[in-house]
Protein backbone atom coordinates (compact mmCIF):
# COMPACT_ATOMS: atom_id res chain seq x y z
CA UNK A 1 0.00 0.00 0.00
CA UNK A 2 1.16 3.67 -1.17
CA UNK A 3 1.99 5.89 1.66
CA UNK A 4 -0.76 8.78 1.75
CA UNK A 5 0.74 12.06 1.77
CA UNK A 6 -0.71 13.88 4.56
CA UNK A 7 1.30 17.00 5.24
CA UNK A 8 4.33 19.27 3.39
CA UNK A 9 4.71 22.01 5.43
CA UNK A 10 6.56 23.60 2.08
CA UNK A 11 4.12 23.19 -0.01
CA UNK A 12 1.83 26.27 -1.62
CA UNK A 13 -1.23 24.91 -0.41
CA UNK A 14 -0.44 23.99 3.14
CA UNK A 15 0.52 27.76 3.71
CA UNK A 16 -2.45 29.31 1.82
CA UNK A 17 -4.77 26.79 3.87
CA UNK A 18 -6.07 25.00 0.49
CA UNK A 19 -7.07 21.61 0.55
CA UNK A 20 -6.86 18.92 -2.07
CA UNK A 21 -10.05 16.80 -2.48
CA UNK A 22 -11.06 13.84 -4.46
CA UNK A 23 -13.88 14.47 -7.07
CA UNK A 24 -15.81 12.32 -4.60
CA UNK A 25 -14.65 14.25 -1.29
CA UNK A 26 -15.38 17.77 -3.21
CA UNK A 27 -19.02 16.44 -4.20
CA UNK A 28 -19.66 15.44 -0.75
CA UNK A 29 -18.56 18.97 0.80
CA UNK A 30 -20.75 20.68 -1.44
CA UNK A 31 -23.84 18.29 -0.25
CA UNK A 32 -22.82 18.99 3.38
CA UNK A 33 -22.76 22.58 3.02
CA UNK A 34 -25.52 22.80 1.57
CA UNK A 35 -27.22 20.49 4.42
CA UNK A 36 -25.67 22.40 7.21
CA UNK A 37 -26.55 25.77 5.42
CA UNK A 38 -30.16 24.53 5.69
CA UNK A 39 -29.94 23.41 9.05
CA UNK A 40 -28.91 26.42 10.77
CA UNK A 41 -30.91 28.71 8.44
CA UNK A 42 -28.29 30.76 6.97
CA UNK A 43 -25.97 29.97 4.14
CA UNK A 44 -22.25 29.11 5.76
CA UNK A 45 -18.38 29.16 4.31
CA UNK A 46 -16.87 26.68 3.50
CA UNK A 47 -14.28 27.63 6.56
CA UNK A 48 -17.39 27.18 8.71
CA UNK A 49 -18.18 23.79 8.08
CA UNK A 50 -14.11 22.42 8.24
CA UNK A 51 -14.40 24.21 11.51
CA UNK A 52 -17.27 22.17 12.82
CA UNK A 53 -15.92 19.35 11.39
CA UNK A 54 -12.78 19.57 13.10
CA UNK A 55 -14.48 19.64 16.17
CA UNK A 56 -16.62 16.55 15.42
CA UNK A 57 -13.26 15.05 14.43
CA UNK A 58 -11.69 15.62 17.96
CA UNK A 59 -14.86 14.31 19.58
CA UNK A 60 -15.07 11.32 17.67
CA UNK A 61 -10.97 10.45 18.19
CA UNK A 62 -11.16 11.36 21.74
CA UNK A 63 -13.78 8.68 22.36
CA UNK A 64 -12.57 6.30 19.96
CA UNK A 65 -9.17 6.81 22.10
CA UNK A 66 -10.98 6.31 25.52
CA UNK A 67 -12.59 2.89 24.31
CA UNK A 68 -10.02 1.32 22.41
CA UNK A 69 -6.11 1.14 22.46
CA UNK A 70 -4.34 3.47 20.61
CA UNK A 71 -3.49 0.55 18.13
CA UNK A 72 -6.83 -0.48 17.25
CA UNK A 73 -8.07 3.07 16.51
CA UNK A 74 -4.66 4.01 13.78
CA UNK A 75 -5.24 0.46 11.93
CA UNK A 76 -8.80 1.52 11.55
CA UNK A 77 -7.89 5.38 10.95
CA UNK A 78 -5.15 4.48 8.48
CA UNK A 79 -7.49 1.83 6.64
CA UNK A 80 -10.37 4.95 6.24
CA UNK A 81 -7.86 7.41 5.28
CA UNK A 82 -6.23 5.05 2.24
CA UNK A 83 -9.86 4.75 0.78
CA UNK A 84 -10.78 8.45 1.09
CA UNK A 85 -7.74 9.51 -0.09
CA UNK A 86 -7.49 6.62 -2.72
Amino acid sequence: MTEVKLYNPRSHATRTGKFRLTPYQYHRLGVLLSRYSALIGREVSQSVVFARATDLLTDHLEALLSAHSMEAVRDTELAALHRAMG
